[in-house]
């Protein structure tokens, strides 16, 4: 902890923030307004969209791309529950 940190000093200029440079003083939540936080649609086919809701945790561990030798593109997706249904098919 940092004992020369005047914290009522750092609180005075943040509530001078808004006076300063014209923020506006208040927010109304309006939560039927926002309905979709994160969601990113990619599409890998013209049969195929993944959708992805919010934030991966480790992107580069849960999607791997891969080429075989014939140069066709894909991507692996860390999922037991799509392993499951691929196979099942």
């Amino acid at each position: 902890m940092d004992n020369t940190l005047k914290l009522t000093t750092v609180k005075t200029k943040i509530d001078n923030l808004p006076t300063k440079y014209k923020f506006d003083h208040s927010f109304t939540k309006k939560p039927n307004v926002v309905k979709d936080k994160f969601k990113n649609t990619i599409k890998l086919s013209s049969e195929i969209d993944l959708v992805i809701k919010h934030d991966v945790a480790n992107p580069k561990k849960t999607f791997v791309p891969y080429k075989d030798d014939e140069g066709n593109e894909y991507i692996a997706i860390l999922s037991p529950e799509g392993f499951e249904y691929a196979q099942n098919q």
